[in-house]
């Protein structure tokens, strides 16, 4: 998979085979005058369900720790910090089963 959306939102999610049924989410961008409208739920959500679709299992991203909007999005959706310590971004996953 990789591209969800289009105009002022848009996504993309990476499929790596050696992740075992895993996928990294890439890119969520919301253009500034549609956030806080549910664009970047919307597509999440369709981003999962595509992943879903074609057999992922688990789904995982990164996001830097001040990007609040970011985090209150990907915990809404289930995603969870993931302990990593070797950088100065959060890693975030969650099942998709």
């Amino acid at each position: 998979m990789d591209g969800v959306g289009g105009g002022p939102a848009g996504g993309s999610c990476r499929a790596d085979p050696a992740r075992r049924g895993g996928a990294r989410l890439v890119r969520v961008a919301v253009a500034p005058d549609e956030r806080e409208r549910g664009v970047g739920a919307a597509l999440l959500g369709a981003v999962i369900a595509e992943a879903r679709s074609l057999g992922v299992t688990r789904l995982d991203l990164y996001v830097y720790p001040d990007n609040t909007a970011a985090l209150r999005l990907y915990r809404s959706a289930g995603f969870q910090e993931q302990p990593d310590g070797t950088s100065d971004v959060l890693r975030m996953a969650r099942g998709l089963s």
